[in-house]
């Protein structure tokens, strides 16, 4: 910050210099420059030191990257650390139900039909008896995106054959005698009408928005929020994502994600004007979350109904899968619900997710399909984000990718390369690239094909993960801003320093004027600093004293009055341009703001916003009826 504070020093004596005499405005710039020479001699000696340390400690264990170049050093975070193993005591999974359901649906292979089968047998444990439980089922129609319709609820009878005509129902049962329900459910049906396939067989998928667009249109933020206009009701309709030119293709495609009102292409933005997907399970959720009762843990909906809310997306994908066995198809499927909220979450469900592994290994869709286990991004907040590697945690999601044996067989080259990219740095713009490559092999064509593939529009220098990705790539290259960038370690100072302090005050000011600028200041207090918790400033790994002389880049841990809100942000010197350089919109939020910012739905202001009006949301671990949630 000193350097700052001198610049700004300089430009008001010279503005003001010619009220001075010469030799007396030679003297003021030589003392400003003499003092940024002792102060900055100081923080060199230590640097020094630091470097030397750096060198020591990390260059016996470069093993323990996950990437090590000339321009990137990434650590691996080991998720049995201490820090880890001390909060993970066990975790026990909520229990959804006691009951086994009392409707299931079965399908019948051979004449490509679904028939509802009721278990008579446990009509006592859901207090009716045969003779008193009556059925029926509501068709559900999507009218938009938000809004869904239900069509009169019909009665039907054992093994009833459901037609093919209904993709999604709610199922209700009633003990005639007083009318009481005693059963719900949301059921989902996919069928293969016809061998949409052009090509050979590939499935790609599987289980936020700016990862997740990289990955479905190979566009950076700013060409999604032009390209796609996702605020406009036909914007993303129009939109030319996977979803639409691999169905053009001739695949047969399908998305589903729990938690209806943060789903990625619908928080703050409008949704789809069609169905993107030929399976689009949107309209069944919306109905399930209106009607069913669910329960909360881990600050979201975990069970709705009798299942875990997670299971319906995954059923839905394994089913969706199983379906088109040996069909060109690309699906994805994402859960909310386990770990948007909490990085505990997903421990309550590893056995089934376990599970849910072994059943695509047992009905073949291992063997046949190409299958991506990925996040969008790490933890963003709480414990994790708060602990030393928390900077990283945020920034690295994970990423696995399955090849088929089939596959690796006729593409040894694509294995290889696959396998060989582990240690290398990578982003959402690679795996376009790949989803594209994989699509392009699909209808035929052949691996040198990829040499004329143009690269994503975001990042020109991203490629297929089934090629080798250069060896010393630097976040650039990757497409990665500098903010989100890993591959450079940080060094501490001084958090009670004069310049760790006005940095920290600076970047609060801008925060601020972010919120008066977009018309909040009569719903969102005003921030002041309270404490300054770190302060790091990058290191140039690729100089020979790790020292960058035309920019220095501080990164500040600080929190706020009111309410303890808790920030990350960067800050950049730049020397060539003498000016500073600060991106209000990537500061991290590091607690929850879930109940502070209530007041505001645009999604950057949120991360700032502590409402002058707080209110309070329903929480806690026990079932409740949205309907009765939301009456006041």
């Amino acid at each position: 910050m000193l350097r700052q504070l001198v610049i700004f020093t300089l430009a008001y004596f010279l503005s003001f210099s010619s009220m001075w005499a010469n030799n007396i405005r030679k003297k003021i710039i030589i003392i400003i420059i003499f003092l940024i020479t002792i102060r900055y001699k100081e923080l060199y000696l230590n640097f020094t030191i630091l470097q030397l340390a750096y060198r020591r400690n990390f260059e016996v264990v470069v093993n323990n990257y996950l990437v090590w170049s000339n321009s990137c050093h990434i650590p691996t975070i080991s998720v049995y650390d201490k820090y880890i193993l001390e909060q993970l005591d066990a975790e026990e999974s909520p229990i959804c139900s006691n009951k086994k359901p009392l409707v299931v649906k079965r399908y019948d292979a051979a004449n490509e039909q679904y028939i509802l089968y009721i278990n008579f047998n446990l009509t006592n444990a859901y207090g009716a008896t045969s003779d008193t439980l009556k059925c029926c089922y509501s068709q559900i129609i999507r009218v938009t995106e938000n809004k869904i319709r239900y069509l009169r609820c019909k009665n039907f009878q054992q093994d009833f054959i459901v037609p093919m005509n209904i993709k999604y129902m709610l199922v209700e049962c009633r003990k005639s005698s007083y009318n009481s329900l005693v059963y719900q459910e949301g059921l989902f049906f996919i069928y293969n009408r016809e061998d949409r396939s052009k090509y050979s067989r590939m499935n790609i998928g599987d289980n936020t928005f700016p990862n997740l667009m990289a990955i479905l249109t190979g566009f950076n933020l700013t060409d999604t929020q032009k390209v796609c206009q996702p605020h406009l009701s036909w914007g993303l309709s129009n939109c030319s994502t996977l979803f639409k030119t691999l169905r053009q293709q001739g695949f047969t495609t399908a998305f589903a994600e729990d938690e209806c009102d943060i789903n990625t292409f619908n928080f703050d933005k409008a949704g789809f004007r069609h169905e993107p997907t030929d399976y689009y399970q949107r309209p069944l959720l919306l109905a399930m979350e209106d009607r069913l009762m669910y329960l909360k843990r881990y600050g979201s909906r975990f069970c709705v109904g009798h299942k875990r809310y997670a299971e319906y997306i995954y059923d839905f994908g394994l089913e969706f899968a199983e379906r088109y066995l040996g069909k060109t198809i690309f699906g994805l499927f994402w859960i909310n619900s386990v770990s948007h909220n909490s990085w505990r979450g997903p421990l309550a469900i590893e056995e089934r997710m376990l599970g849910y592994l072994q059943e695509l290994h047992t009905k073949r869709i291992l063997e046949h399909n190409v299958v991506v286990f990925f996040s969008d991004h790490g933890s963003r907040w709480g414990y994790l984000r708060n602990r030393k590697s928390g900077f990283i945690e945020e920034r690295l999601p994970m990423f696995f990718m399955w090849l088929p044996k089939w596959f690796k067989k006729y593409y040894p080259e694509a294995g290889a390369a696959l396998k060989q990219n582990k240690h290398r740095l990578t982003s959402p713009y690679d795996f376009h690239a790949t989803l594209k490559h994989l699509s392009v092999l699909a209808q035929g064509k052949g691996f040198s094909t990829l040499q004329k593939m143009p690269a994503p529009q975001g990042c020109v220098t991203c490629q297929s993960l089934l090629k080798s990705i250069p060896v010393d790539r630097s976040c650039s290259q990757a497409g990665i801003e500098d903010y989100w960038c890993t591959c450079t370690p940080f060094y501490s100072v001084d958090t009670k320093s004069y310049q760790v302090r006005e940095i920290s005050e600076t970047l609060i000011h801008h925060i601020n004027t972010f919120l008066k600028l977009k018309n909040f200041t009569n719903l969102c207090r005003e921030l002041t600093l309270k404490t300054v918790e770190a302060a790091n400033i990058k290191m140039n790994i690729k100089s020979v004293n790790h020292t960058d002389y035309k920019r220095t880049t501080y990164r500040i841990t600080f929190t706020v009055y009111p309410s303890d809100a808790k920030f990350d942000a960067s800050y950049h010197l730049n020397y060539e341009t003498k000016g500073t350089e600060i991106n209000v919109e990537t500061i991290s939020r590091l607690n929850s703001y879930a109940k502070d910012s209530q007041c505001v739905k645009d999604v950057i202001a949120k991360k700032f916003c502590i409402c002058s009006d707080s209110i309070g949301t329903a929480d806690g671990n026990f079932p409740v009826n949205k309907t009765l949630l939301y009456s006041h």
